[in-house]
């Protein structure tokens, strides 16, 4: 008995390219939403930062955006500064002995801050308290991850569907 075989070619599972397309639209996605949570870090600030935002694109395989800023007053806030002398050389200074803080760690905006006493004087040099860590960038990253995953999650799943999946 003759017995016919036909092999065919497997369909394609799903589309590269329509693949990395939906997953740049997730990072550019969540990179928009980032910028805004570090916009919202400086809402009550007089200096506001100039945050640069690079789209999503594919870098060799790795599909990467970014928010950043070249500030140093804002660089000092998000990873915080140790204790730290003032007033070197016996300079004579005036300042508030309180301050209550615009921005708090884990806390993605600003308040209005505000010193606390009365004006004070006095010679230094004298050691002041740093600068608490805010870290920002940790929190909205930590924010986003859940968002990350199921976006990437729905992009796969919405690619292999078009195909049913079949190999």
């Amino acid at each position: 008995m003759k017995t016919n075989v036909t092999i065919t070619a497997p369909e394609e599972l799903f589309s590269l390219a329509e693949l990395e397309a939906k997953l740049i639209g997730v990072v550019d996605k969540i990179n928009d939403s980032s910028l805004q949570d570090f916009e919202a870090t400086v809402a009550t600030f007089e200096h506001k930062p100039d945050f640069r935002q690079e789209r999503a694109r594919n870098d060799g395989g790795i599909i990467a955006a970014s928010v950043s800023t070249d500030d140093e007053n804002y660089a000092r806030l998000n990873y915080g500064t140790d204790d730290h002398i003032v007033g070197a050389g016996g300079k004579f200074m005036s300042f508030y002995p309180g301050y209550i803080p615009k921005t708090h760690p884990g806390v993605l905006h600003s308040g209005p801050g505000r010193h606390t006493g009365d004006r004070q004087g006095a010679r230094g040099p004298w050691v002041v308290r740093g600068i608490e860590a805010r870290e920002f960038d940790k929190f909205i990253a930590q924010d986003h991850e859940d968002i990350f995953y199921e976006g990437v999650d729905k992009a796969f799943t919405e690619t292999v569907s078009k195909t049913g999946g079949k190999s």
